[in-house]
């Protein structure tokens, strides 16, 4: 007994617990970890958050341009697969035909005529460089069965922010106006709820392809056919991102209508008939 109780002395001797020296230590180590830990956390969430603002950035831009390739790829004109009416070509019966048909579109300042087939030819407007105005037939309908045309009016163009805002540069804004497609009135754009695609714009150019001279030009006028029709638009954007730094962007966009040049069909109005053909077209 006096044996054991010498051993459990020992033993309650021999015991040793951690120096003050020790346990400074172990802070020091478990402070230089959590350091490390916090800054990765803190790290990793920037980068989070850098990502996810580029990538707010560039689903503005793409929808922007994503909204005006829906509309202008299926920009309507029938000049893409006819002609503008030629009354010179007609006959003393068919003209007063063509005058009931014309009439309505006289002084229309949405119409610049009809095709061969009567059909009404939309005008292309951009009279300002940072707009333009086309006729389009991506309107489609929301619900089932109602009564909606697929055709539409629609305009792009820079507005400046309301007043009592603080934002920098202008938006780019789309409107779009579905009623009373072949008024005589002019639209009136005031009136037309816009739709912001993109802020922050310092700076929006439209360029239109000439076919004629191959180049890009910013003047409607001077593009040929360019009030009646088109086979290309270049859009050219200066915007500034969320941390103010300008950016640039630029997109071509195409009709999806083939280019390729109408027949002429005044040709059979005006060939003189062939003596070696009966009425039929086969030769006698």
């Amino acid at each position: 007994m006096k044996r054991l109780n010498l051993t459990l002395t020992s033993l309650y001797k021999n015991q040793k617990g951690f120096t003050l020296f020790e346990v400074m230590i172990a802070i020091t180590i478990l402070a230089f970890i959590m350091v490390s830990v916090i800054s990765v956390t803190e790290t990793s969430q920037t980068t989070a958050d850098r990502v996810i603002g580029e990538d707010r950035e560039l689903l503005q831009i793409e929808t922007a341009m994503s909204r005006f390739e829906w509309d202008f790829s299926q920009i309507y004109s029938p000049l893409y697969f006819s002609h503008k009416t030629d009354p010179s070509g007609f006959t003393e019966e068919q003209i007063p035909a063509y005058e009931q048909l014309i009439q309505h579109y006289q002084g229309n300042e949405r119409f610049s005529g009809i095709s061969y087939e009567g059909i009404p030819i939309p005008i292309i407007n951009s009279d300002e460089k940072n707009e333009v105005i086309f006729l389009t037939m991506s309107n489609r309908r929301k619900m089932q069965n109602i009564k909606n045309s697929h055709f539409a009016w629609v305009k792009y163009s820079l507005k400046s922010p309301e007043e009592n805002t603080e934002e920098e540069g202008q938006n780019l804004i789309r409107e779009f106006v579905t009623k009373d497609i072949f008024s005589k009135e002019e639209i009136d754009w005031d009136d037309v709820k816009d739709q912001i695609l993109l802020r922050k714009v310092n700076k929006l150019e439209i360029e239109f392809w000439d076919k004629k001279s191959k180049k890009w030009n910013s003047n409607l006028r001077a593009v040929a056919d360019g009030k009646s029709l088109l086979r290309g638009v270049k859009l050219k954007i200066t915007y500034l991102n969320p941390d103010n730094n300008e950016v640039y962007s630029e997109r071509i966009f195409r009709p999806l209508f083939p280019s390729f040049e109408p027949e002429n069909m005044y040709k059979f109005l005006n060939e003189k008939p062939d003596p070696a053909k009966d009425q039929s077209g086969d030769d006698i």
